[in-house]
């Protein structure tokens, strides 16, 4: 018997980002976050309006 995985990606982590996508969300890469961040390392928020 194979001892299950409680690994925090596979569980939860990539299936809320893909709940996340569905609902209308764009992934980031980590690269376009830190561009859009202006460098910042703290979590921020921001509003861009959708046409």
């Amino acid at each position: 018997m194979q001892t299950p995985s409680f690994q925090e990606d596979p569980i939860s982590q990539i299936p809320a980002i893909q709940l996340l996508i569905k609902l209308g969300y764009d992934y980031l890469s980590q690269a376009d976050a830190m561009k859009l961040r202006g460098g910042k390392l703290s979590n921020i928020f921001k509003l861009r309006n959708r046409q």
